[in-house]
C-alpha cells in the first residue's frame, strides 16, 4: 500500500478531466444544434410570410382587377406601399416584407379549333401578371422569395 504514493489522486484527477472536457463539447454540441433549429425556424417563417403576402395580394385581385389594369403594359413593376401589404401589419414582427407586381404579357395560345367563345373571335385576351413577394429577417441573410403568377382574360 505504501508503494503507491499518490496514484490513486492522480487517476482520479484525470478522470474528472475526461469528463469535464465531455461535457465541456456537449454543452457546445447542444448550443449548435439549438442554433441550427432556430435557423431552420425562421427560413420557414420567412417562406410563410412571403407566400402569404403573395396569396394575400392575389386574393384581393378577386375582388378588384383595377391595379392589374393599371399595370397593363408597363415595363417598371410596381412596389406596394407598405399600407397595402397584409403581412407587414403584424405585430412584433422581425421581418421586413415587400411586394411587386409586373405585367408580363398579353395575348397567349390560340383556343382549340372550333371554339365560338369571344377568345376565339379575337374580342379577348388573355393577360399575364407576376406577384413577387419577399419576406427577409432584419439584419441577417435569412430570407424567402416567392413568386405567383396571375392571369385573367380582359377585353381587347
Amino acid at each position: 500500500m505504501n508503494n503507491q504514493k499518490g496514484a490513486a489522486l492522480l487517476v482520479s484527477l484525470i478522470m474528472l478531466l475526461l469528463l469535464t472536457m465531455i461535457g465541456v463539447a456537449s454543452i457546445e454540441d447542444t448550443a449548435l444544434q439549438s442554433n441550427m433549429a432556430r435557423n431552420s425556424q425562421f427560413k420557414m417563417q420567412a417562406f410563410n410570410l412571403s407566400f402569404s403576402e403573395g396569396k394575400a395580394q392575389y386574393e384581393n385581385f378577386l375582388e378588384s382587377i383595377s391595379l392589374l389594369e393599371s399595370q397593363y403594359g408597363k415595363s417598371a413593376p410596381y412596389n406596394y406601399p407598405v399600407g397595402d401589404l397584409a403581412m407587414a401589419s403584424i405585430p412584433n414582427n422581425k421581418f421586413d416584407v415587400s411586394a411587386t407586381l409586373k405585367f408580363v404579357n398579353a395575348g397567349g395560345a390560340p383556343l382549340a379549333s372550333g371554339s365560338t367563345d369571344a377568345m376565339s373571335f379575337g374580342m379577348m385576351e388573355r393577360v399575364s401578371y407576376e406577384i413577387n413577394s419577399l419576406a427577409e429577417l432584419q439584419n441577417t441573410s435569412t430570407k424567402s422569395d416567392q413568386l405567383h403568377g396571375v392571369e385573367y382574360t380582359a377585353p381587347k
